[in-house]
């Protein structure tokens, strides 16, 4: 027996429709959410186009903000975080130190 309360989904952004994608590289994002409970975290968001399309989840699933988890610096992982802070969508921001050596 599942509890409903506790199951997460995984929704994995492709890039089919993305303007110019055979241009570049946009990177990750993955939707990981609980659909009962209304949350949410975003794994990467490696692109703007990224971000609209989890702007665009957000609003069809009534979520107000969402934690972000940012693997690693690179700009194909980070790229469509400013747009989600910009549009008020972020909560918290979890990622590992960046050290300069």
């Amino acid at each position: 027996m599942t509890n409903s309360k506790n199951t997460y989904e995984v929704k994995i952004l492709g890039t089919d429709g993305y303007e110019g994608k055979e241009n570049g590289w946009y990177g990750d994002c993955i939707i990981i959410y609980n659909a009962s409970s209304s949350k949410m975290i975003v794994y990467d968001c490696g692109s703007e186009q990224h971000a609209e399309r989890v702007i665009e989840f957000m609003g069809d699933n009534k979520i107000t903000q969402t934690d972000v988890i940012l693997s690693h610096n690179d700009s194909d992982h980070f790229d469509g975080i400013p747009k989600l802070i910009e549009n008020g969508k972020v909560g918290k921001i979890f990622t590992t130190p960046l050290f300069d050596t």
